[in-house]
């Protein structure tokens, strides 16, 4: 079961990659075409090197969300794992992408409740609330900011100001992205391996582990998703884009300021609407924005109603 729960590691980490590395490496490569190569190893970097200065939003998954006194069974490991991977998966196949980091935080919480751990409802209710606040504020950051932007006398040519932009903004993003729902990998990590993974010293051979994962899904990740959200919900535009790395980025970080977990595709998501004010409405996809909030709201009771059934029949029958 050790051996089990180390592979369930492994995978989420690839599938972490694969989900978010690719969408946001991807995003980068379309509006700086050439970019992809440092954007992928820029991201790792940061999910590498982020938990040597800031755990606050692994330790809210790994111990504030469900009290697993005594370290969870490996088999609830593989409940967590399983049922989060496969609600993204199956909403994925149905053309819904939606957030890994909330079919986690359902995952858990389902798992906990149904093995009989104490889970905080008030941290899961908090968790959940900001979930659902930060999109619609990097999307008030992305219309303030495109305004002020358009008002801007150009003193440099449009690529110029585009590739500073984007540079600034892809970087804000990773740094956000690896201290917020990056270390959803670093959480699962200390939950499965609690005598090898800790909070207190994390061992930087298991950061670059992780890293290595991350990449290798990432990559392997960037054929399928070859149509990110922003050409899904919005038609892609460079200044749209890069107003959407910077609203995305703040807010996330701004997030995990507070320790609480939220989807950076989500954020991305909601800066691209809010670029979209002085665009236009028309040229907003809402029916594909509609299928994508969706599958953000039955995310998470899916995956917490699905982990606490098979935690429960998993703990009667193991």
């Amino acid at each position: 079961m050790e051996v089990a729960s180390i592979a369930a590691v492994a995978v989420f980490c690839l599938v972490t990659g694969a989900n978010d590395g690719a969408a946001l490496a991807s995003m980068s490569a379309r509006v700086v075409p050439g970019s992809l190569g440092l954007a992928l190893l820029g991201l790792t970097a940061a999910v590498v090197v982020a938990p040597l200065f800031t755990v606050r939003v692994a330790v809210t998954l790994a111990e504030r969300l469900v009290g697993f006194e005594g370290g969870a069974r490996p088999v609830d490991v593989l409940v967590v794992v399983g049922v989060s991977v496969g609600v993204v998966g199956v909403l994925a196949a149905r053309g819904e992408p939606t957030s890994l980091t909330l079919a986690l935080v359902g995952a858990l919480g389902g798992a906990g409740f149904g093995a009989g751990f104490p889970v905080a409802w008030a941290w899961l209710a908090g968790v959940l609330l900001t979930a659902a606040v930060a999109p619609f504020f990097a999307a008030a950051l992305a219309s303030v900011g495109t305004r002020i932007v358009a008002r801007v006398p150009a003193r440099r040519p449009i690529r110029t100001r585009l590739r500073f932009g984007h540079r600034l903004g892809f970087a804000l993003q990773s740094v956000a992205f690896a201290t917020n729902d990056g270390q959803k990998m670093l959480a699962v990590a200390v939950i499965a391996l609690p005598g090898l993974v800790d909070f207190a010293t994390p061992s930087p051979w298991v950061l670059a582990v992780i890293g290595v994962l991350f990449l290798l899904g990432a990559v392997a990740g960037l054929r399928r998703v070859g149509r990110t959200l922003s050409d899904s919900v919005l038609p892609m535009r460079p200044h749209a884009a890069v107003a959407a790395e910077l609203s995305s980025g703040t807010a996330v970080l701004l997030s995990s300021a507070i320790g609480a977990p939220v989807s950076m595709t989500q954020s991305i998501t909601g800066g691209l609407l809010g670029s979209s004010v002085r665009t236009g409405y028309r040229r907003v996809r809402w029916g594909v924005a509609l299928g994508v909030v969706r599958a953000w709201v039955v995310t998470l009771p899916t995956a917490f109603a699905g982990a606490a059934v098979v935690a429960a029949i998993s703990g009667r029958v193991i």
